[in-house]
């Protein structure tokens, strides 16, 4: 791994010397007074349209900006700043001029009023605020052909491990919102979402790094925000995409943006089927109240399909009125199918029983989400209000079917048996948004919010017996669930901004009842009620920041969570909920630094958080009438919990053509359990390195590497370090439109192990899991349509105290509070 990392990045440090027989061009941005524009963007593109842009950057603090052209021609200068009209200008770049100096660049003052005008943003990939980072996905040539969940990797604070498990800042404890609205799509399996999401559908990845009082405080740490919503011209404009790899896979994609007058309509559709190679794993565990081992030992293999669609209709009654409906569908399911041996020891020698097990499992899995909302400005400008509903619903149902074969001695299930869980949830959101930038300096926000959610659940097993299946009424009886939660929340905040300092405070206050009834026991009725303060402070040096703040967040178990359904697909290994665990409370404390300048982007950050009532996956041997063993786990509050992570995201740009970045966290856990009879603490890290390169004729190489190391749990710990490669080659075709790419990954491996091991004071548990990694694939994708390059601009919902470095500020129709 570490020659390969060398090769990395003597591949484009090379690639950067190589490059760097270039010209400069050079000026300054200054407004009417004479006094500099800091922090105007620009572009340098080689159309007036800026649609073949070959560099992007900014201005420093001076209005200064230094830009390396590669080639001598004609080009043209688009710049944008905040309440400044953009500012254009044509110039030529001849043989042997090294040095083109503009000179100073008046912009002029916009115009209070709107009308018809032309839009040619010069856009910075990241971008600081206040509270969160933003990513343009919009800027990225990757997402024209690349998922939403290979894109995501290169997100700063975001890592994804070669398992395609997400995490922020170091941490898995996250939620995704779609247009600032949470969806229920992402709640049980949110990378198979994000892989049947073309990139190019996403505009925008907001990383909000401190969730304020506007957000539920609904157990995350950090939030990503996926902005979809397409702010498009008048005409129409779409994406069309397919792609295949060598494992069987194989994906299409739609995407098609309308505008025209004041109605507008968006709509992104995508169909993959994925074909998991077979892994395999071993397991042995050791009870050490019997003294007993369990040793395990099979292969399984996954297939499975899915589409993900989404449809946004927008009528704009006037320039300050705005409704719009929105519609989203995930829905998919698969066959995982296992072999495996298993047996039970006295004293690791002496077989007790054993046999062989062969296991058919199918899911399936979704979500609808269905949601209303209108938006009313007002004259003062950054004046909203929003008024929404919001309709989840969320089928989650599996069975599966096992056989048991060449048996010895007498194991707990002999017979074939079957299980089934019938579990869906519907949710009723309600919300009203207010925000009102009172002054110059001065901004509040409210709001309030209700949700309703009713869940169910109903399990059943059946047992073959004579000749027929045969169901178990009293399982049916005991394994079903409801579970009828009301939330009611509130909110405000107030924000100062002078010069170079920005403050932020607000609270929350977030009421719940719930009646909750499973078998055949007595409803339980429950209530709680929270109060969730936060605070952030931000200071701008120039081009740099620094921001300190505090959140807390309250995490309440979902259905997933409470479900008793006693899932004995595996009679070994029974899992299932508990209906009875409380809400969990976290705090945290962060202090983040960014720096912005026209080559290089940075932002290092440091968190402690600690919760005392933490949710924890809890495994127990359990003694059966008959002295064996077999394990049970499910979930209890008996977690007390410190966290401290260093994470830091760096993109370098040494020359145009040549853009390097890296992600990387690094956190200690230490865990406690609330009687203090377990504990475990270690370290956990992730890195990822990745490059691109732009090469003549409109190829694009990209090269991609990453090292993760999983995280600990009270109990648990995995004690390998996983690795992944990615290589991808890429030729824009006709303008363009049309781009053809073809990808590798970990292309030196087939395969890779995984070690994990797990502990309590009544047993202890090593395991091991192989998987192939090895795999290639193309893609291909169609740009069609047109829009019209003048627009009447509305502006709705733009914040005057977006603290933005490395751009100029800017705001669009975010969704309401969370």
């Amino acid at each position: 791994m570490k020659t390969l990392t060398a090769l990395l990045l003597s591949f484009f440090i090379f690639s950067s010397l190589q490059a760097q027989g270039s010209y400069t061009v050079k000026g300054q941005f200054i407004d009417t007074d004479k006094d500099p524009i800091v922090y105007a963007t620009l572009s340098v593109a080689k159309d007036s349209l800026a649609k073949n842009v070959v560099r992007r950057l900014a201005s420093d603090d001076k209005g200064r900006f230094s830009a390396k052209i590669t080639e001598p021609g004609k080009y043209y200068l688009t710049g944008s700043a905040f309440s400044k009209q953009d500012y254009k200008m044509e110039f030529e770049i001849k043989e042997g001029d090294k040095v083109v100096d503009l000179g100073q660049l008046v912009m002029q003052i916009a115009s209070q009023e709107l009308g018809e005008v032309t839009i040619t943003t010069a856009k910075p990939l990241v971008k600081v605020e206040i509270d969160k980072l933003v990513y343009d996905m919009e800027s990225d040539p990757e997402a024209q052909t690349s998922n939403a969940l290979d894109v995501l990797r290169k997100v700063p604070l975001i890592t994804v491990d070669g398992e395609d498990k997400i995490q922020v800042k170091g941490s898995s404890s996250y939620k995704i919102l779609v247009n600032g609205k949470p969806s229920n799509l992402f709640n049980t399996s949110p990378e198979k979402v994000l892989k049947g999401m073309p990139a190019n559908s996403i505009k925008n990845v907001e990383v909000i790094t401190e969730p304020g009082a506007k957000y539920d405080s609904e157990g995350v740490s950090a939030l990503i925000n996926l902005i979809t919503e397409q702010k498009s011209l008048d005409g129409y404009t779409g994406s069309v995409g397919a792609g295949i790899d060598s494992q069987g896979a194989y994906n299409g994609s739609l995407y098609l943006a309308f505008t025209k007058g004041k109605l507008g309509f968006t709509t992104n559709m995508s169909y993959y089927q994925w074909k998991s190679p077979k892994s395999s794993f071993s397991n042995m565990t050791d009870f050490l109240q019997t003294g007993q081992t369990q040793r395990s030992t099979g292969n399984s293999k996954f297939d499975g399909d899915g589409m993900y669609g989404t449809a946004l209709l927008s009528y704009e009654f006037d320039s300050l009125r705005l409704l719009s409906f929105s519609a989203q569908r995930y829905g998919g399911g698969g066959d995982n199918k296992s072999f495996g041996y298993t047996g039970l020891f006295k004293n690791e020698n002496d077989l007790i029983y054993s046999f062989d097990r062969n296991t058919k499992t199918e899911s399936e899995y979704g979500g609808t989400s269905l949601s209303l909302d209108y938006q009313r400005s007002f004259a003062k400008k950054g004046e909203l209000l929003t008024l929404s509903y919001k309709l989840g619903l969320t089928p989650d149902d599996s069975k599966s079917n096992s056989q048991i074969l060449n048996i010895w001695g007498t194991p707990p299930a002999t017979e074939p048996f079957k299980t089934k869980n019938d579990a869906d949830g519907a949710e009723h959101t309600a919300q009203i948004d207010y925000v009102n930038p009172l002054t110059e300096n001065h901004s509040v926000e409210a709001g309030v919010k209700f949700i309703y959610r009713d869940n169910n659940s109903d399990g059943y097993y059946s047992v073959f017996r004579n000749d027929e299946w045969i169901d178990s009424t009293q399982f049916h009886a005991d394994n079903q669930m409801s579970h009828i939660q009301s939330i009611y929340s509130g909110y405000g905040s107030y924000q100062f901004k002078k010069t170079k300092y920005a403050i932020k405070v607000g609270a929350r206050f977030e009421g719940t009842h719930q009646d909750l009834q499973f078998g055949q026991e007595p409803k339980v009725k429950t209530d709680y009620f929270n109060v969730v303060p936060s605070a952030l402070l931000s200071y701008q040096m120039g081009m740099k920041s620094l921001k300190a703040g505090y959140n807390m967040q309250v995490r309440r178990p979902g259905i997933w969570y409470l479900n008793p359904y006693r899932n004995e697909t595996d009679p070994l290994n029974v899992h299932y909920g508990n209906p009875n665990l409380d809400t969990e409370k976290t705090h945290s404390l962060s202090l983040t630094y960014s720096s912005f300048t026209q080559k290089l982007m940075s932002n290092i950050g440091l968190s402690y958080s600690w919760t005392n009532n933490s949710i924890e996956d809890y495994s127990l041997a359990v003694i059966k009438d008959d002295g064996t063993t077999i394990m049970e786990s499910t979930y209890k509050n008996i977690g007390k919990n410190k966290r401290l992570s260093l994470y830091t995201y760096l993109n370098w740009n040494p020359v145009p053509i040549v853009r390097m970045y890296t992600n990387l966290s690094i956190s200690y856990n230490d865990y406690k359990s609330a009687n203090g009879d377990l504990s475990n603490n270690g370290f956990q890290s992730n890195a990822y390195l990745g490059g691109s390169l732009t090469l003549p004729k409109d190829f694009r190489f990209s090269a991609n590497a990453g090292l993760y190391q999983w995280g600990i749990g009270l109990q648990s710990s995995k004690t390998t370090t996983g690795y992944y490669t990615s290589f991808s080659l890429s030729k824009e075709l006709f303008d363009k439109k049309l781009t053809l790419s073809a990808y590798a990954r970990d292309p030196f491996w087939n395969s890779q192990s995984s070690k994990y091991s797990s502990s309590d004071t009544n047993f202890r548990t090593e395991g091991r899991y192989d998987r192939k990694s090895r795999s290639f694939g193309f893609s291909i994708s169609y740009r069609f349509g047109e829009m019209k390059k003048s627009v009447k601009t509305i502006e709705r919902g733009i914040s005057n105290d977006d603290v933005t470095g490395g751009g100029s500020k800017g705001g669009g129709q975010g969704g309401g509070g969370n």
